[in-house]
């Protein structure tokens, strides 16, 4: 604030009954809280204009411009409120997966320690996060239980009421790809800089960092941390423990309940968080929303009434019950509306076929398997198969890879080791080979008259050694350099002058590996052209 010589005024003490002072000459900046007052004697205080020197707000906001785009075009592509969200709910998880209300509640000596209300419902998890004191909660959940659902609300939501560049961005991160060695705000720097181009530039007039490290070490961050569940198993229990080194970082965390209750069981819970598990669906909720996905009929009624009364008014039949059990998750019920509600020409009372299906997996595999043809339902057949053969394929270099993040780098991974080698030998044989025929048919033989059909036999006995030769130098270098792992891409930063030292000595080096390979590969070629 500034403080400017005024009029008399009286001085407002503080809440607790104290009264600050301060010498103030006219036009004098201070910084920080100092007092609570409009004036002190001539001396009137004026709010100081925000300012933008460090640059932070302005970068936080383009940051949470992205992120609400890209969420909710995931928001909208999923359907999730088309017409209305399924509501989700959770109730309180274990006391033994949850830390200890002093702990959560912040309190130095122990004495506040009493629970919170977790129970809610999707339409409340911000809420419920900026109930709990330390702003660090867990949210476990069986597979297709929501998680990934509730997060993506949880960010939007966030996102809507944020109003003050000072206000931390809510990112979603899948945790599947940190290693605990890595240390969590450093993994988190590297994603945003990943994902978000801008952010990996150098922050002019700071210290020599980037947004993203100036964002993540203002807290300006706040980690949605998706998958704890898709770290390695062996990795988990360490995960977690450099989780809790970030305390009092605040972070939402999502796992399946299993693996987490494992590596608390091996550690313990995350240090000052609450925790929530995600409920099952019940009958009545299901049947308050797959009918309003449907189109309606004669007398308003939908194609999945019949089924929806037949499951209420028959519950022992095991058909029935086996239905009832798939639907409990939010995953199956959206697959269910996909494939039955989006298409004109499906009958949901299928589901009840007991003979067809007679364990809920099989009522699960059905959904799985009738989900992709229902989304490329528009294409030609040879089309729709062509799609579900790719995704397909990604599907399984993901899992052995065990993973959920598709990195397009991976994808030379899924061809083995000599077949890679073979393919970078042929390729860079093929291209060096056609090179060199093409020079010597036209700036070697023209003159000779030989005539064009002697002239390209002669360049081809010219360039197939050089191929070959090539072929297996590039072969050998690859197989030898990069074989085992594919290669992740770099961010390049292009500078006609300047540079560090460093970047001009791997310049020189590199460069005199160019000359060097390329005069070699001249000596070879001079020779085979004797030979």
């Amino acid at each position: 604030m500034t403080l400017r010589r005024g009029g008399p005024h009286r001085i407002r003490p503080l809440p607790d009954g104290t009264v600050n002072a301060v010498k103030a000459v006219n036009d004098t900046t201070v910084h920080g809280p100092v007092i609570q007052a409009r004036a002190i004697g001539n001396v009137s205080l004026v709010p100081s204009p925000p300012t933008a020197r460090d640059g932070l707000g302005d970068a936080a906001d383009r940051l949470a411009r992205a992120t609400r785009d890209q969420w909710r075009r995931e928001e909208e592509r999923r359907k999730l409120r088309d017409p209305v969200p399924l509501l989700v709910r959770w109730r309180p998880a274990a006391e033994d997966l949850t830390d200890h209300w002093a702990n959560i509640h912040g309190s130095a000596d122990g004495s506040v320690r009493h629970p919170l209300p977790l129970a809610g419902r999707l339409d409340g998890i911000t809420d419920l996060h900026r109930r709990v004191p330390s702003r660090r909660l867990v949210v476990l959940g069986r597979p297709g239980s929501g998680k990934t659902v509730l997060t993506i609300r949880f960010v939007l939501e966030l996102l809507r009421a944020r109003t003050d560049s000072a206000d931390p961005v809510p990112v979603l991160f899948n945790l599947g790809t940190w290693g605990p060695d890595t240390p969590l705000r450093d993994w988190l720097v590297g994603q945003l800089e990943r994902d978000h181009p801008a952010l990996a530039e150098p922050r002019p007039g700071g210290p020599a960092t980037t947004w993203a490290a100036a964002l993540v070490g203002a807290d300006r961050i706040l980690p949605v941390l998706d998958g704890f569940d898709e770290i390695a198993g062996g990795l988990r229990r360490r995960a977690l423990e450099a989780l809790n080194d970030t305390n009092p970082l605040p972070l939402l965390l999502t796992s399946r309940h299993d693996a987490y209750a494992a590596a608390v069981a091996g550690s313990r819970a995350l240090t000052a968080a609450a925790a929530v598990e995600l409920t099952d669906l019940s009958l009545a909720e299901v049947a308050q929303y797959l009918p309003r996905t449907a189109r309606r009929m004669a007398a308003g009624a939908t194609r999945w009434d019949d089924v929806l009364a037949d499951l209420r008014d028959h519950p022992e039949r095991p058909a029935r019950a086996r239905l009832v059990t798939a639907l409990t998750t939010p995953l199956m019920v959206a697959l269910a509306r996909a494939v039955y509600s989006d298409l004109p020409d499906r009958d949901p009372g299928e589901l009840l076929d007991g003979d067809r299906f007679r364990t809920v997996e099989a009522i699960e595999d059905h959904l799985l398997d009738s989900f992709l043809p229902a989304v490329y339902r528009d294409e030609r057949p040879a089309r729709r198969d062509r799609h579900v053969r790719g995704l397909t394929f990604l599907a399984r270099h993901l899992t052995r890879l065990g993973t959920h993040d598709l990195e397009w780098w991976n994808l030379g991974g899924t061809l083995g080791r000599p077949t890679r080698t073979a393919v970078v030998g042929t390729v860079a044989g093929a291209a060096f080979g056609l090179v060199d025929v093409v020079t010597v048919l036209w700036c070697v033989l023209p003159g000779q008259g030989l005539g064009f059909a002697r002239s390209l036999g002669l360049a081809a006995l010219n360039g197939v050694p050089f191929a070959v030769t090539a072929a297996l130098l590039f072969g050998l270098v690859y197989g030898l350099a990069h074989g085992k792992v594919t290669g992740r891409p770099s961010r390049v930063r292009v500078r006609l002058l300047g540079g560090t030292c460093r970047t001009r000595e791997l310049f020189t080096r590199r460069l005199a590996y160019g000359f060097l390979g390329g005069f070699g590969l001249s000596v070879v070629g001079w020779l085979l052209d004797s030979w």
